[in-house]
């Protein structure tokens, strides 16, 4: 790739250095960046968007295993040029087949279709996201704000619950989807006091599975917007005091330190140790 870049600072002309990425581009087809540099260098010394176009038939064939932005290159092409929504359709199809393992391609293509008012689309994209990143609590808390957020604009609020209902088990792992279930809660109030028990219920699986010793600040910022939640939509003074009570629990629990091991009990080849908690003064 350097060899390539000095050649071409030595060269003068189009056709010269058009020859040159041409050559290039038969035993290096698998450098992301160099099939860049070729249509940038295409687009700044032609500025001729239809010869642009006929790359992407010449060469499409290169591009299902190679980086996303080669594809995205030929998307903003058409987008700045006010291409049609079916000749941008064709590069999101493509990357909807070819590199459906990227999720930036799912958001683009749901965005695209969202831009042209084909809702219906837009959520099956986000639908088949879900299945596809199951395993990744991050992308799905991000799918799943998208997604919802569609859906409220479309006044589909009973699907938004049921949404979060069926994901429910992120809670888990991922503390960034009790706070959008937290932002949700309190920008629709009206729909969601009803499900606060049903919330209060999946915080408090959540807090179960925390690991206080080793997750000690997450465990406390999900159980202060607990009691931010119920303390501002509950009138249940038995709920109220149950959220407390549990904070109480855990600022005892952190005033806890190790303080001992003990030496072994006997000699065998297997002994116990003992270990011994006191508060911190």
């Amino acid at each position: 790739m350097g060899k390539l870049c000095k050649t071409l600072r030595k060269m003068s002309g189009f056709n010269r250095q058009h020859y040159v990425y041409e050559r290039a581009l038969i035993s290096l087809c698998y450098l992301d960046d160099l099939w860049i540099k070729y249509f940038f260098f295409i687009q700044h010394q032609l500025n001729d968007i239809n010869y642009l176009r006929g790359l992407w038939p010449k060469y499409q064939h290169f591009f299902s295993n190679l980086n996303a932005e080669i594809v995205y290159f030929f998307i903003d092409l058409e987008e700045q040029h006010s291409g049609t929504a079916d000749s941008v359709k064709e590069y999101y199809d493509f990357m909807l087949e070819k590199r459906e393992d990227l999720i930036e391609t799912h958001i683009r293509s749901a965005q695209f279709e969202i831009r042209n008012n084909n809702f219906e689309k837009a959520m099956d994209i986000y639908k088949k996201a879900l299945n596809i990143f199951a395993s990744d609590s991050s992308a799905l808390v991000y799918i799943l704000n998208l997604y919802s957020t569609l859906l409220l604009q479309n006044g589909q609020m009973d699907k938004v619950w049921g949404l979060y209902k069926d994901y429910e088990v992120i809670a888990f792992t991922n503390k960034g989807y009790l706070l959008q279930l937290a932002t949700l809660f309190r920008h629709h109030r009206n729909y969601f006091e009803e499900k606060l028990e049903d919330i209060v219920r999946i915080f408090e699986k959540a807090l179960s599975n925390f690991n206080v010793e080793t997750h000690s600040q997450d465990f406390e910022v999900t159980l202060n917007t607990l009691i931010q939640l119920v303390n501002e939509g509950s009138s249940n003074p038995e709920l109220r005091r149950h959220v407390q009570e549990r904070k109480f629990k855990f600022k005892n629990l952190l005033e806890l330190s190790l303080i001992h091991i003990s030496e072994p009990t006997r000699l065998l080849s297997i002994s116990y140790a003992v270990f011994c908690l006191k508060k911190k003064k």
